[in-house]
């Protein structure tokens, strides 16, 4: 059997458990609140960066269609300078 001090002594350190434990339920609650707001913005970042790749990819799609001539001369031109060049040079 305990002794009255020893009931004593029982009583404070489950008050102080509790205690303890009604603080560390408080920060679970916190970091939990935390962890969603991080996850809503990481949600809300990928879908930003889905769109704008998919905005990027729909342009470069467009100003292929609408320059295709244009990139095709710029590669001969290129092309026919590099030659020049190394044609010049007597090699």
């Amino acid at each position: 059997m305990l002794t009255s001090k020893e009931q004593k002594q029982l009583v404070e350190s489950q008050l102080m458990i509790a205690e303890s434990l009604k603080g560390i339920q408080e920060n679970l609650k916190q970091l939990n609140d935390q962890n969603v707001l991080h996850s809503e913005k990481l949600t809300d970042l990928t879908i930003t960066a889905q769109n704008d790749h998919k905005t990027i990819i729909d342009t470069l799609k467009m100003m292929t269609d609408k320059y295709w001539w244009l990139i095709i001369s710029l590669v001969v031109t290129i092309t026919a300078f590099s030659g020049y060049k190394f044609l010049s040079q007597g090699v």
